[in-house]
């Protein structure tokens, strides 16, 4: 088996060494942005974490707070002023 080389005219050692400076550093700076990308998602995470665990904290004080004073919920009947003025024609 014999090996083939081909000339390339015009072709410098400088130009392959380019490119393989230049694929490096595409790839350094995609595997850069998928780290800081994969942070930014854990730090959300974390602080959604936080959010909750609070939220939750408050609604569990917020529910003993409310059995502690006895606070009952107040329905109120609105009636219609309309209707009232009608009803008094009508008598009239």
């Amino acid at each position: 088996m014999s090996i083939s080389y081909r000339y390339l005219p015009k072709f410098r050692w400088a130009h392959l060494n380019e490119r393989f400076q230049y694929e490096n550093e595409v790839r350094k700076k995609r595997l850069r942005q998928e780290v800081l990308q994969a942070k930014r998602e854990a730090n959300l995470y974390i602080e959604n974490v936080e959010k909750n665990r609070k939220l939750r904290k408050l609604e569990k004080k917020m529910k003993a707070k409310s059995e502690d004073l006895n606070i009952r919920d107040w329905t109120y009947d609105q009636h219609d002023p309309n209707e009232e003025a009608t009803e008094r024609k009508q008598k009239k």
